[in-house]
């Protein structure tokens, strides 16, 4: 995780220079180190919580051409996938803090994949409750259908659970 951090800043700063230009795989390991260090305190069963998200990521990227080739789109769907649990888990974080994330890695002139981030993220938000029937209801998943590739991200997030379920033997997913 911190190697992944220490990789963000130096993209970060690396970007701030007009004179380089950044590869698109530097621009999504800037999006995974970001994710990563917003969920720097949490596990995913014995694994620091960005293998789940790594995992979530990959499984989009593998199956991203189904939307076309435009690389913008193809950003945004990984940045979701990063980001896909971001409003639930960390606490201080907001939709408009994923929004304001997005805006500033895409620009104002690409508004719309910011926007594409920030509403599939917020789709895929639990709502509150005590149980995860009253977290996870119909609102929850009629926000998801209803919210442009929200559906995708979700898959993905649920077949990451699926196959780590899977590599560790469980019966439960």
């Amino acid at each position: 995780v911190v190697l992944l951090m220490i990789l963000g800043i130096i993209i970060l700063l690396m970007r701030l220079s007009k004179d380089v230009k950044i590869s698109p795989d530097a621009n999504l390991q800037r999006i995974a180190s970001e994710a990563s260090y917003l969920h720097r305190y949490q596990t995913y069963d014995k694994h620091p919580y960005s293998y789940h998200l790594q995992k979530v990521a990959e499984i989009a990227k593998k199956y991203w051409d189904f939307y076309g080739d435009d690389p913008k789109l193809h950003e945004a769907l990984w940045m979701a996938a990063w980001f896909h649990d971001t409003i639930e888990d960390v606490p201080s974080y907001s939709y408009n803090d994923v929004l304001r994330f997005a805006l500033q890695f895409f620009g104002a002139e690409n508004r719309l994949y910011a926007e594409i981030v920030a509403n599939v993220v917020y789709a895929c938000t639990t709502e509150k409750g005590k149980t995860t029937k009253e977290r996870a209801n119909d609102k929850y998943y009629h926000g998801i259908h209803d919210t442009g590739y929200a559906p995708f991200i979700k898959a993905c997030d649920r077949l990451a659970n699926l196959e780590y379920s899977t590599s560790i033997g469980s019966t439960l997913s």
